[in-house]
This record gives structure tokens, C-alpha cells and sequence, in this order.
């Protein structure tokens, strides 16, 4: 009999505990209607300090909107009130709960003060960062031509994949639009290498005596520096970001090379036939260091204040990539005597399409202001 009133108990309890949240949760909508019913009247600053403060304490049970609803009649009140410090408590959390919360003027139902309180707080976002991943293809622009001694070069360049990875902060200036872009990425950039050698001593004009092939890798840690435009349309006030957001870039990079490499160069001749051999390290014969021009545009998709973003960038090499003093060096013998290869001295342009995820970070505080 004892268990089953204590089994009886439990359920009353349990019924009691889901009944009451809902009742409660009710009575807060019903509260906030009434602030919103003084609201409508003209007599906000007149409702009770009791329901003021009983709908307080129903903020954090609502969801998102209600909850900029009460702060902002909460606000509005504080205002009417005179009540300044207060005001700008409630405004503060309200921004805090919504980043991007903008005055609707269209329907004029916003009394004066709380614009010019609008006005009187930082609102742009404080940063934003992306996070990026992308595929791109490298370019190679010859300058001038070297080759071994007693022969006719003939090389040409080919595309292979390559890979973007990092990261970039914006730091917005003058309207949440425009911004300098500053990052860290790792670019490789790959390409093939083609050569048919024919000695003057050939007979046979149609067999080449020599053919290289080679795949080059480069690794390099780029840090960009850029200026980038939204083209969001907006006010101050009254607007709704837009759901695509078309996006354009365009600045320098500094690079510094980490590794270069030929990867397997296959070699053929008469003789010998064809042969494979070991990747071989070509860090020293490259600057370690690069300028390039950037450019580039996309389309950001927004995702609550955040947005996902896709992007074309094209960076043009200013420098040339060859160490001219390592080209005959010692270091390059092996290179020179066993695959018949001299650098040309030449630049690399590359293009990529990235995506990735922007992440907006708010601080909204008041400005500096008498009031």
C-alpha cells in the first residue's frame, strides 16, 4: 500500500512540475502583451515597477525575439523614465542577445530617445574571422631561358592541383562594409616540368637524345594584406542583411617559401632508357621569399549573424622564384650533369576557389557621448 501512494506521489510531482512551467510560461506572455499594451496606448512609462519586474525575471525563459521584445520596451521605459543607467543595462543585453538588432522606422513606432540611444552605442561588428580551405592550379611565367651547354631547350610547364589552408581576420573601418584583411595560409602550388633536349651532334632530327619529366612542389606560409568590400545593402536603422552577399578583395601577400621539391623526375635517353628518380630537395635554388599582387570576389551565404562564403582569388607573382646565384653552384651539379636541368629564371601566378565559414564577432558597448 506505502508503494503504491509513494508511486502516486511521484506522478502528482512529476504532473505538478510539468503544469507549472507551462502556467508560468504563459503568465510571462501574458505580461510582456500587457508592457506591449502600454506600449501601444502611450503609457509605457506608467506600468507598474512590479510588472517590470516580473518580466524581468521571464526573460530568460523566452525565446530569442521575445526576448528582445521585453528588453526593448524594458529600454523604452527606462527612457521615458529618465532613468539613463538602466536604459543602457537593458539596451546592452538586448544587443548582447541580438548583435544585429536595427530600429524599425517604417511603421515610426520608435520614440526618439531610443534612436538616439541606437546611435550612441558601437554596433559593427568588432572582427571577423574566416576559416578557409581551397584547391587551386599554379601558372609559370618564364622570364628568360637557361639550359645546358651545346643543346636546344625546349621545356614546358603543366597544371597540377594544388592546396590552400588557413585563416583571416577583418578588422572593419569606417562602416561594417569595408575592412583590412590580415591572414596566415599555407599555399602549395605544383606544377609539371617538360624538356626534350636535342644535342647539335644529332643525326637523327626526329629522336630527341634526352627527355625530363618532373612534377615541382613549392610550400609556402603567405600572409595576406587586404582591403575587402561587401556589397550589402543597408541603413544604419532599418535594413535585414541580405541573404547572399557578393564580396571583393584585392591586396599583396608576403611568402615564405618552407619547402621545394622535384617529385620522382623520370628521365629517357638512348642508353640508358628510361629511369626514375628519388625526389630531390630544391629549397636552395629558390628565393625564400615572394611578393604577390592579389585579387579576387565571391559570395557569402548568411547563417544567423555568421555566413558561409565561397571565393575565386588569383595571386599574381611579382618576384622572380629562382635563387640566381645557387643556378650553376655546386649544389646543383647532380642536377646540371645526371637530368640536363637549369632553372629558367621565372614567376608563378596561381588561382583558387575557396570555401569556408566567416565567424562575426560583436562587442556592442556605448560610445564615448554626453547624454
Amino acid at each position: 500500500m506505502d508503494s503504491i501512494f509513494q508511486k502516486y506521489c511521484c506522478v502528482l510531482v512529476l504532473l505538478l512540475s510539468l503544469y507549472y512551467p507551462l502556467q508560468a510560461d504563459g503568465d510571462c506572455d501574458k505580461k510582456l502583451a500587457l508592457a506591449e499594451e502600454y506600449f501601444r496606448e502611450g503609457k509605457l512609462e506608467t506600468f507598474e515597477d512590479s510588472l517590470e519586474e516580473s518580466l524581468v525575471k521571464c526573460i530568460p525563459g523566452f525565446e530569442n525575439n521575445k526576448q528582445v521584445d521585453a528588453l526593448r520596451l524594458l529600454t523604452i521605459k527606462a527612457l521615458l523614465k529618465n532613468d539613463n543607467q538602466k536604459a543602457d543595462h537593458y539596451f546592452s543585453q538586448l544587443l548582447e542577445i541580438s548583435p544585429e538588432f536595427r530600429l524599425d522606422l517604417s511603421q515610426q513606432t520608435d520614440p526618439a530617445e531610443l534612436i538616439y540611444l541606437y546611435k550612441s552605442f558601437r554596433t559593427r561588428p568588432l572582427l571577423s574571422l574566416d576559416y578557409q580551405a581551397g584547391v587551386g592550379i599554379t601558372g609559370v611565367n618564364t622570364a628568360q631561358r637557361f639550359a645546358v651547354d651545346n643543346s636546344l631547350s625546349r621545356p614546358s610547364y603543366g597544371y597540377v592541383p594544388g592546396l590552400v589552408l588557413g585563416g583571416e581576420a577583418m578588422l572593419p573601418f569606417f562602416n561594417r562594409n569595408l575592412g583590412l584583411v590580415v591572414g596566415l595560409n599555407f599555399n602549395r602550388k605544383q606544377f609539371t616540368y617538360s624538356d626534350v633536349l636535342e644535342t647539335l651532334s644529332t643525326t637523327n632530327s626526329t629522336q630527341p637524345d634526352f627527355t625530363l619529366n618532373f612534377t615541382e612542389r613549392q610550400d609556402w606560409l603567405e600572409v595576406p594584406i587586404m582591403l575587402r568590400y561587401d556589397f550589402d545593402k543597408k541603413s544604419i536603422y532599418n535594413f535585414e542583411r541580405n541573404a547572399l552577399v557578393p564580396m571583393i578583395e584585392g591586396g599583396i601577400s608576403y611568402a615564405r617559401l618552407v619547402n621545394a621539391k622535384f617529385i620522382q623526375p623520370q628521365r629517357f635517353n638512348s642508353v640508358t632508357a628510361s629511369q626514375l628518380g628519388q625526389d630531390i630537395n630544391v629549397r636552395d635554388l629558390r628565393q625564400h621569399f615572394q611578393a604577390n599582387l592579389l585579387v579576387g570576389g565571391g559570395l557569402k551565404y548568411k547563417w544567423n549573424e555568421h555566413y558561409f562564403f565561397v571565393k575565386v582569388r588569383y595571386s599574381l607573382g611579382l618576384t622572380n622564384v629562382v635563387n640566381d646565384e645557387n643556378r650553376y653552384s655546386p649544389k646543383n651539379q647532380d642536377l646540371i650533369y645526371t637530368y640536363g636541368y637549369v632553372d629558367d629564371n621565372f614567376t608563378v601566378n596561381s588561382l583558387s576557389v575557396i570555401v569556408g565559414f566567416e565567424q562575426t564577432i560583436y562587442s556592442p558597448h556605448p560610445k564615448n557621448r554626453r547624454r
